[in-house]
C-alpha cells in the first residue's frame, strides 16, 4: 500500500515546528496625514498625545499586581500576554474535531474536493462494471485502466521524500527569520539602555534627566514596526508614531514624531529610520564623546546588517520551476492513485482512502509554501507574497512569526529602559492580546 511508505517517510522527516499565536488588533490612535510635496507642516502641533494614555497605565499598573500577587509561571497560565503554544498529545482530540475547521484546509479544499470526486467517477464506473450495468465491451475499457499497485507503492517512498525536502527547506526559512528577529530584540534594547543610561548620567543642559534620549528611544522603539510594515508591504504612518510616543516622552509635535513622518514617505522606511537614528547619535557624540558614540553606532550598523538579511530571504522566494513541479507530479500521483486500489480496496472505501492521502499530500505541501513566507502575507493574496504596497486596513494578514508581538515586546522594553519602571506589552500597538478584533491570521488557527 502507497499509504504506508508515505506515511513512514514523512514521520520520520518531517520537522516539529511549534505554532505561533495570533497578534491582536491595536486600540485606535490619532490619525495623522503624511507630509506631502510642498507642505509646512508635517504634524499637527495642536495634537500632544500623552506618552502612555491613562487606560494604558491602568493596564499596566494591574498586569504588576498580577504579577505580584501569583507569580510569572501564573501570570502566563492567565493568559497575561503569553503566546499560545501546541500543548502535546493531550490535546489530541481539540486537534482531531477542530480539523475542518483549519485555515490549511480550507485553503486547499478545492484541489482535495476535486480528486476526491475523481475518485468517486472511478468507483462509480469499475462498481458498473463490475456489476454488469455497462455494455460488455464499456465494461473492459474501463477494467483495462486498472493499474497494478506497485508503481504507487515505490512512488509513495519518493512523495514522502519531496514532501521532507519541501518541509525542512520551508522550516529553515522560517528558523532563520525568527533568529533575525532575535537580532532586532538584542540591537534595538542595546541602543536604548546605553542611549537612557548616559543621558540619565550626563543630563542635557537646561533638560530633564533622559530628555536627551527621547530622540533615539521613540525612532528605535518605532523601528521594528517599521520593518514589520516593509516585509509585509504596508504603511501605517499612525502605527510607528503611536509606538514612538509611548515608549518616549515625546508628543504630537516633537522632533520624533517630524522625523518618522518625514521617514514614512520614502521608499524603506525602516532604512530611513535607521539614518534618523545616526543622525542622532551623532549629536551623542559630542556630549559623551566618541567611545559612547561608537557603541551606540554599533548597534545601529547591526540593525542596518539584519535589514539587509530580512530583504534577502523576503525577495529570495523558493523556485518557481521546483514548486510547480511538485504540485504537479502531487496531482498526478493521487489522481491515479484509485486506479491501483480498485482490485485491493472496496470501492466503497476508495474516495474515503484517496481523500485522506491527498489531504496528508496536500496539506503538507501548503504548510511548507506558507512557512516559505515567515514575516506574514495578505490572506486574500493569490500568491504566496506580498507585490504591493497597502495599508492593510481591508485585508487580513495570514500569519507565520507574531511580528505584531515581538514588536510590542521590543518597544514596552524601550519603554521599560527608558521610563524605568516596569510597561507592559498590551498598551503597546499589536501589544493587546485581550481585543476581540483581530487584523491577523494564524495559518493554522482554527477558524
Amino acid at each position: 500500500m502507497p499509504v504506508s511508505a508515505l506515511l513512514l517517510v514523512s514521520a520520520a522527516w518531517l520537522p516539529s515546528a511549534k505554532t505561533p499565536a495570533t497578534a491582536r488588533a491595536r486600540a485606535p490612535v490619532v490619525r495623522l496625514q503624511a507630509p506631502q510635496t510642498g507642505g509646512t507642516e508635517v504634524v499637527p502641533p495642536e495634537w500632544k498625545g500623552p506618552a502612555i494614555r491613562r487606560e494604558d497605565e491602568e493596564k499596566r499598573d494591574a498586569a504588576v499586581q498580577v504579577q505580584a500577587a501569583y507569580g510569572t509561571a501564573d501570570f502566563e497560565e492567565l493568559g497575561g500576554g503569553s503566546l499560545v503554544r501546541y500543548g502535546g498529545s493531550e490535546q489530541w482530540w481539540d486537534n482531531l474535531r477542530t480539523t475542518f475547521r483549519s485555515r490549511v484546509l480550507l485553503r486547499i479544499m478545492g484541489h482535495l474536493l476535486s480528486t476526491v470526486a475523481f475518485a468517486s467517477l472511478v468507483s462509480l464506473a469499475f462498481g458498473a462494471a463490475r456489476s454488469g450495468r455497462v455494455p460488455v465491451w464499456l465494461a473492459r475499457v474501463i477494467q483495462s485502466f486498472a493499474l497494478p499497485g506497485l508503481p504507487h507503492s515505490a512512488v509513495g517512498g519518493i512523495v514522502g521524500l519531496l514532501l521532507a525536502f519541501r518541509t525542512n527547506q520551508a522550516y529553515q526559512r522560517f528558523w532563520e527569520a525568527r533568529t533575525l528577529w532575535d537580532g532586532v530584540y538584542a540591537k534595538t534594547r542595546g541602543l536604548v539602555r546605553l542611549a537612557a543610561a548616559t543621558d540619565y548620567s550626563n543630563p542635557m543642559p537646561g533638560k530633564a534627566p533622559g530628555k536627551g534620549a527621547e530622540l533615539i528611544v521613540g525612532l528605535a522603539a518605532s523601528y521594528p514596526y517599521a520593518l514589520k510594515q516593509h516585509l509585509r508591504g504596508e504603511r501605517d504612518l499612525n502605527e510607528l508614531v503611536d509606538a514612538a510616543t509611548t515608549a518616549s516622552s515625546c508628543t504630537g509635535s516633537s522632533t520624533a514624531v517630524r522625523q518618522l513622518a518625514d521617514a514614512s514617505v520614502q521608499p524603506n522606511v525602516p532604512l530611513a529610520i535607521l539614518d534618523k537614528l545616526t543622525r542622532a547619535v551623532m549629536l551623542q557624540r559630542k556630549r559623551h564623546g566618541d567611545l559612547i558614540w561608537w557603541q551606540l553606532d554599533e548597534h545601529i550598523v547591526g540593525l542596518v546588517g539584519i535589514l539587509s538579511k530580512v530583504e534577502r530571504l523576503k525577495g529570495t522566494p523558493v523556485p518557481l520551476s521546483y514548486s510547480r513541479h511538485t504540485s504537479r507530479f502531487f496531482s498526478v500521483y493521487t489522481f491515479t492513485l484509485p486506479f491501483a486500489l480498485v482490485h485491493g480496496l472496496s470501492l466503497w472505501l476508495m474516495p474515503v482512502t484517496v481523500a485522506v492521502i491527498a489531504w496528508v499530500i496536500y496539506a503538507t505541501e501548503e504548510i511548507g509554501h506558507i512557512i516559505d513566507e515567515p514575516f506574514g502575507t495578505s490572506s486574500s493574496s493569490s500568491g504566496n507574497s506580498v507585490t504591493e504596497e497597502s495599508d492593510g486596513s481591508d485585508e487580513a494578514q495570514l500569519e507565520v512569526l507574531p511580528l505584531g508581538r515581538y514588536c510590542a515586546d521590543i518597544a514596552s522594553d524601550a519603554a521599560t529602559i527608558y521610563f524605568s519602571k516596569p510597561i507592559t506589552a498590551d498598551v503597546m500597538p499589536d501589544g493587546d492580546l485581550t481585543d476581540d478584533e483581530e487584523d491577523v491570521e494564524l495559518f493554522d488557527e482554527v477558524g
